[in-house]
């Protein structure tokens, strides 16, 4: 993560919740009333304006080497008690990069000494909020050792609050190197229907819920998550929530998931315009030629499509493949004599 997507993550942690798109619990009583429209993909939305960044400012330097583990947390406290105002500020902004900056590398220039630090700060629970994103991924930075990751991933996936953008870009790395993400994944239906910004070296990016589940699930084997997309159904209450979870099952382009979005669609108790969706999903098939290459190519296709997926189209070339996947399913070759 670079230095600015840091810093604007953690000021992100610390605004108002609404504003932020930080994690809510729908409740059914109260979720909002679904109406009876097609369901169509939301439209793209105008990205955000760049934020200024003011020329780098002093700021207070990470104290010299905490050496002690009471020392290490008393630095942790002071870094991360930050206010979302003093983050906003003109001022501010660089100085607290420059700070982030000089913590993270006074850890990775010293591992012995700062990871079982690290790992038991993560471990605590009276931790400033904005400190535990940061501290998973700076985990994820300086250790190689798989129950650490598994670890990181676990404090992020279970934080009450989570900046989307940056969320993202870990979940989408953990699924890409063998870890099971449909925790991580699904907790972007907790979500209001916002769009998700992602910031690179080069490019800024805008994706919505469905862009972040495919994303972040279908690195893995689509039969490791397709019953939990199913399971999910019956307790989705928003257009959002019902379009994603029925475009993340047709993707699969499994037996299960056409089953389970013909049973959806033949279920008069769902509502009309998600059957509708359901249907047009079952039927959608492009013309032209049978692809060549089998379902096994066109699955890994998929996968190195989504190796690298914060660049220009992949979305796209993601659901190119999956029309010609969906082809060769409904297709089969002759078996040979």
């Amino acid at each position: 993560m670079n230095r600015k997507s840091r810093v604007l993550a953690l000021a992100g942690l610390l605004a108002c919740p609404a504003a932020l798109g930080a994690a809510q619990h729908v409740e059914p009583s109260r979720a909002a009333a679904v109406s009876d429209q097609p369901i169509v993909p939301p439209p793209p939305l105008t990205p955000a304006p760049a934020r200024p960044i003011a020329p780098p400012q002093a700021a207070p330097a990470v104290q010299d080497r905490p050496a002690t583990p009471e020392a290490f947390h008393a630095e942790v406290v002071r870094i991360y008690s930050m206010s979302h105002e003093a983050l906003q500020d003109r001022n501010g902004l660089p100085g607290q990069s420059h700070v982030l900056d000089t913590f993270w590398n006074l850890v990775r220039a010293d591992r012995p000494t700062y990871l079982p630090m690290l790992r038991a700060e993560l471990s605590r629970t009276d931790n400033p909020e904005a400190f535990y994103f940061d501290g998973a991924e700076l985990l994820r930075d300086v250790s190689q050792d798989r129950s650490d990751l598994q670890f990181a991933l676990g404090i992020i996936e279970s934080r009450p609050r989570f900046q989307a953008g940056n969320y993202l870009i870990a979940v989408s790395w953990y699924a890409n190197h063998g870890f099971d993400t449909r925790r991580a994944a699904f907790r972007f239906l907790e979500r209001a229907d916002d769009p998700i910004y992602v910031s690179t070296s080069f490019h800024f990016f805008e994706y919505r819920v469905v862009e972040a589940m495919i994303f972040s699930l279908f690195p893995m084997e689509e039969q490791n998550f397709v019953g939990d997309l199913i399971a999910r159904l019956p307790t989705a209450h928003t257009d959002m929530q019902l379009y994603a979870l029925l475009h993340c099952i047709w993707a699969t382009a499994t037996p299960e998931g056409r089953a389970a979005l013909a049973a959806y669609a033949d279920d008069r108790s769902n509502r009309s315009a998600a059957r509708t969706y359901a249907r047009e999903m079952l039927s959608h098939e492009i013309d032209g030629p049978l692809p060549k290459a089998s379902e096994a190519e066109l699955r890994a296709a998929r996968r190195e499509v989504l190796r690298l997926p914060f660049q220009h189209e992949s979305f796209e070339r993601f659901h190119a493949i999956t029309d010609q996947l969906v082809r060769v399913l409904a297709h089969p070759a002759p078996a040979a004599p």
